[in-house]
């Protein structure tokens, strides 16, 4: 049981698998940018325009949270020091988990795929990766 998981943390911590998990995510965003959005909103009150710079925005957004999390768990200190690492990633993922309920409202399709992306990366931390520690 210990070596499946230490198998299943190297793969989950390994950059390959967390730059798959972004191409994805970016790849997501860019295909529901271009549904139609049904609740158009004012042109005027939006952050930005539609869809390539919300989808590069979200991507850069997404890709910060991913390195982050790249670096927490490949530094040689951090490696020496696992709790601190997973408080610090904790820190940064309810961040992100914030802002995603922030711009949740009046949310169209890309922005909901970003929302399930940073859920689904919050679960992998806060679920997955205790109980892989656990069974280490």
């Amino acid at each position: 049981m210990k070596n499946i998981a230490f198998k299943i943390t190297n793969v989950i911590q390994s950059k390959a698998f967390l730059i798959c998990v972004w191409l994805l995510v970016t790849l997501l965003l860019a295909y529901y940018a271009n549904t139609p959005n049904p609740r158009p909103m004012d042109p005027d009150h939006y952050v930005f325009k539609y869809p390539l710079e919300s989808v590069i925005l979200l991507s850069f957004y997404y890709a910060v949270f991913l390195c982050v999390y790249l670096c927490v768990f490949h530094i040689e200190w951090f490696k020496k020091h696992p709790y601190l690492s997973y408080f610090i990633s904790s820190i940064i993922a309810v961040i992100f988990f914030l802002f995603a309920a922030i711009i949740s409202m009046h949310s169209f399709g890309m922005i909901i795929v970003f929302i399930f992306a940073v859920v689904m990366t919050n679960l992998m931390h806060f679920v997955i990766y205790p109980l892989i520690w656990l069974f280490k």
